[in-house]
């Protein structure tokens, strides 16, 4: 049985699962976007950054380029751009 092509049919965008982890076992991770799960921040967004100091230096500015594409992924998904907390 065939289903013919309807131009107005909208797909209803798939819900990631943000509890499922974006690194595989064992991957090092040098950086998060987490929400908090308890305390007086429970709830909110926020980020962690491990130090990279200790990395060669290519590896380092490999760093920064990809928390920068990071960056530019979440603007380009929203339209938004950063700005300073409270305001």
């Amino acid at each position: 049985m065939s289903q013919e092509f309807d131009p107005n049919h909208k797909e209803e965008p798939i819900k990631p699962d943000y509890t499922l982890p974006i690194a595989r076992s064992g991957e090092q991770q040098f950086g998060a976007i987490v929400r908090n799960r308890s305390g007086m921040d429970a709830g909110e967004l926020d980020y962690g950054a491990r130090d990279i100091t200790h990395l060669h230096p290519s590896e380092q500015q490999d760093a920064v380029n990809a928390a920068y594409c990071l960056y530019q992924s979440f603007c380009n998904q929203t339209g938004l751009s950063w700005k300073p907390v409270g305001s």
